[in-house]
């Protein structure tokens, strides 16, 4: 158990489970609520938003705790304390803030888009029941948008003033963060706009970026986002540039055609379903097992599945991901580059930036937050009971195994579709049925997290059984 440091004040309150008198105790990673001398309330600094006292000897404290299915709500403390232990109340709250931030800012200034249509159409109302309070208990400025149109948090984000924000907070789905991406790349100082983190709140479909950044556990926990906005560390990512018809657009998280791209587009009109559209797009996806006709072109020099699992596994060992390279064979040999073209039937082409697609699909187990490198994978036609036995593991990767899905680490590709008739899904959004190239922009996007991606449960063992 966390051994007891001072501070500590006994408060008299009114909230209601308690009774009159309680007494909060900081501990070695924890902050303590004690009532009667029975532990009430033991939470880390980190889920601290904020700590004060009034001048008529009252004490406030902010904090986000796991309650409702495991999510972070926001729970306040309060209370008065007699004026003889003011100083024993200064103390404490100066001890919890520095506990609380560490060399974190306090009161970062956000920018925050809503869409009210995004995913299931729930933005607004969690923006009003839980946003909303979170960043205002944490004294954290904000200025809110709904954005009404296609392209709105582009306009916004083009013509934004750098100075007025650290952060750019978004609650959406994965396409409201394309927009955003492609706003701040259009900017008339893009290289200074592109240090300004964005910051996803999950309230889409997919909701890729917050898992990426949190994990499948938090990924959609707005709570848990919330906090890592207001307290995460800078970090640097990977963004794309896909040049179609002459014309260049930042991708930050994906780009697909085939069976992921019919899953995708072809159920947005099932959007009240949440994620659970994209099953049923699955399953439609495997009746009607089509066949896409492709050329894809890609500079890559590391092809071998045992190689690249190796790399991956040294690099999060020694927690060095931001130096990582799979530019040598594993003998720290440099291998050369070379453009492949593979030109074949497959059942999707799939591209991505970050490892879950979705809380339960780690199509990209491998992808590191600033490599170089962007992973595509090519996945062979299958019968339908192989399409479903793909879906097995697939939370943990367990499909990087399968011998009918090629996986790449590739510096660039192209894609030439010759299939009359299809989709393409950039970053969750349509675009054109037709020829595009894909290079990689390396460290060019920022967002808030701890470092790397939160992709732990790889399943980095090949079965047994591979098929």
């Amino acid at each position: 158990m966390d051994a007891q440091l001072s501070p500590k004040l006994t408060i008299s309150t009114n909230l209601k489970g308690f009774k009159h008198s309680i007494s909060l105790c900081c501990m070695k990673t924890t902050l303590s609520v004690y009532e009667s001398g029975k532990l009430k309330i033991n939470v880390p600094f980190g889920q601290i938003l904020w700590c004060e006292t009034s001048l008529n000897d009252t004490f406030n404290l902010s904090l986000l705790r796991k309650q409702h299915e495991k999510k972070l709500v926001l729970f306040t403390v309060s209370g008065s304390f007699a004026a003889t232990f003011r100083q024993e109340a200064s103390r404490l709250v100066e001890f919890v803030m520095e506990k609380a931030y560490g060399d974190s800012p306090r009161q970062r200034r956000f920018k925050v888009l809503v869409n009210p249509k995004g995913g299931p159409g729930t933005a607004g109302r969690i923006f009003g029941t839980k946003v909303k309070a979170m960043f205002e208990a944490a004294h954290c400025p904000i200025d809110v948008v709904f954005t009404q149109y296609s392209r709105h948090g582009y306009e916004i984000l083009k013509n934004i003033n750098l100075g007025d924000y650290d952060g750019i907070a978004v609650l959406s789905g994965d396409g409201l963060v394309h927009e955003v991406f492609n706003g701040l790349a259009d900017h008339e100082n893009s290289a200074l706009a592109l240090e300004m983190p964005v910051i996803p709140l999950p309230a889409g479909s997919a909701n890729g970026f917050s898992v990426a950044l949190l994990g499948p556990e938090e990924g959609l926990d707005v709570g848990a986002a919330v906090l890592n906005a207001i307290k995460g560390k800078k970090m640097k990512i990977d963004l794309c540039s896909i040049t179609q018809n002459n014309k260049r657009s930042i991708s930050f998280l994906s780009q697909t055609v085939g069976l992921m791209a019919d899953l995708d587009l072809g159920t947005e009109h099932l959007r009240w379903m949440g994620d659970a559209r994209f099953v049923a797009g699955y399953f439609w996806g495997v009746i009607l097992n089509k066949t896409h006709d492709v050329t894809l072109e890609i500079k890559t020099n590391v092809r071998d599945k045992q190689d690249m699992v190796k790399t991956y596994k040294s690099f999060k060992s020694s927690k060095s991901l931001t130096d990582s390279s799979f530019s040598t064979n594993g003998n720290d040999e440099e291998v050369t580059e070379e453009w492949i073209t593979i030109e074949k039937p497959v059942g999707y082409i799939y591209a991505g930036k970050i490892p879950f697609v979705s809380k339960d699909f780690m199509q990209f187990p491998l992808a590191l937050c600033d490599d170089g490198f962007i992973d595509v994978v090519l996945q062979e036609r299958l019968s339908r009971l192989g399409w479903l036995k793909n879906m097995d593991g697939a939370d943990k990767g367990k499909q990087y195994w399968l011998s009918s899905q090629h996986y790449y680490k590739a510096r660039a590709y192209r894609l030439i579709p010759h299939t009359p008739h299809g989709y393409c899904s950039v970053d969750g959004e349509r675009f054109q049925y037709a020829p595009f190239e894909v290079e990689v922009l390396p460290r060019l996007g920022t967002t808030f997290g701890h470092g790397a991606w939160a992709a732990d449960k790889f399943y980095e063992d090949a079965p047994k059984n591979n098929r």
